[in-house]
């Protein structure tokens, strides 16, 4: 009796999974079948309805990628037109978040181009398109040194250069202004690094200073946008 009882639980659960995977088989093979060249990896993200699927398609990981997002329905999958693609060769991350205010699902993009660099882009998903709601400058990997005449005063060094702190800034949705909607506040940490030359003639670089970033972007309700202009709360 207790078997049975268990296996009541069990068989639904395990149906439930053998669905899932034979999907996301489905899924990759048909992005397969489209490509026409070796792919390194598939990585598939999950609306929490379970109803649009983000596939991030590697060729090369983080340089050369892909994001495509789809609508599942009937076990079948119809892959979405992306209004202003991200520019950058390769994919961060990306991730379908849900907000209140939004009827719609919204997904969350970080790019990354080969030299280090990226925007964050949110798209909110509708009539099966995805239209861009907000673009800004959100990963840094790359300091690029550079010389510059107040390097010495700010620094003490001439070639200096910066990146956020674990390769970007992070994105969070709360109602800054009380207006009762979702506001974007990008949060990090900057670091300054300057090229040192050591004794021996070797140049190497030189964290000289961390800077807290914390930037806030207004909900546009008329346009229907965020705000590009960054927005300094009333104390």
């Amino acid at each position: 009796m207790k078997l049975i009882i268990l296996l009541a639980f069990i068989l639904p659960l395990f149906s439930e999974s053998i669905a899932a995977y034979s999907l996301e088989n489905m899924i990759k093979d048909q992005i397969i079948i489209e490509q026409n060249e070796q792919l390194e990896d598939i990585e598939l993200v999950y609306s929490q309805d379970k109803n649009y699927i983000l596939a991030q398609v590697e060729w090369g990981n983080d340089w050369w990628e892909e994001i495509k997002v789809g609508r599942i329905k009937n076990k079948n999958i119809n892959w979405l037109r992306i209004n202003n693609l991200p520019s950058e060769q390769a994919i961060l991350s990306g991730r379908f978040v849900n907000l209140k205010n939004f009827v719609n699902p919204v997904v969350e993009i970080y790019g990354l181009t080969h030299v280090g660099h990226g925007f964050l882009y949110i798209y909110e998903i509708k009539n099966d398109e995805l239209n861009l709601l907000f673009k800004i400058v959100a990963v840094d990997y790359n300091p690029d040194i550079r010389w510059a005449p107040d390097n010495f005063e700010k620094y003490g060094y001439g070639n200096c250069g910066e990146i956020f702190s674990g390769g970007k800034l992070l994105n969070e949705y709360k109602d800054v202004n009380k207006d009762g909607f979702l506001d974007i506040i990008l949060s990090g940490t900057q670091e300054i690094f300057c090229e040192n030359g050591g004794g021996s003639g070797e140049i190497y670089e030189l964290k000289v200073s961390s800077i807290p970033v914390e930037k806030f972007f207004l909900w546009n309700d008329d346009e229907h946008v965020w705000n590009n202009d960054a927005y300094l709360p009333q104390v």
